[in-house]
């Protein structure tokens, strides 16, 4: 619920644009690039502390490592909560994904980017970014929680 009514780039966007929202494009991209389930589930909950520490824009972000710090004690409960993957390559894999996702973000959302987009020296995603309300953000980042959960479960059954 939070992610859903939290905007991400503290508000700078042309619209309002979720957290939730960029949260379930990086779980889709996964998806749609063959990952499995568990890596999916980890894209989509990879800003997971977000939902209580807030979405800091990542230039004040680096400039505050006690903030830095409570944030990645936090995400380590939210991977064990959900039995995410936390081993270094799947944590690259998910930081290109996120890349991805910003290059996306600046080229659909936001304002004279161009240079900015260049810096990333990746390609955006196909899909164009469509924002969502938060009450859709909400419902579609709780379906693919749900599907991805359901899913990863029956691959550990196997």
């Amino acid at each position: 619920h939070s992610l859903s009514n939290l905007c991400r780039f503290a508000g700078h966007t042309k619209s309002f644009y979720s957290v939730a929202q960029h949260s379930w494009i990086i779980a889709k991209e996964l998806r749609k690039d063959g990952y499995n389930a568990i890596t999916q589930l980890t894209g989509l909950l990879h800003d997971g502390p977000e939902a209580y520490m807030v979405d800091l824009p990542s230039p004040i972000k680096k400039a505050l490592p006690d903030y830095r710090h409570a944030e990645d004690k936090l995400m380590k409960r939210v991977e064990k909560q959900f039995f995410l993957l936390d081993d270094h390559d799947t944590k690259k894999i998910i930081h290109h994904y996120d890349i991805r996702a910003l290059a996306t973000e600046a080229r659909d959302l936001m304002n004279n980017v161009d240079n900015w987009i260049a810096k990333f020296n990746v390609e955006p995603f196909s899909d164009k970014i469509y924002p969502w309300l938060p009450a859709e953000a909400k419902r579609e980042f709780a379906d693919a929680f749900d599907i991805l959960m359901n899913e990863y479960l029956e691959e550990l059954k196997k």
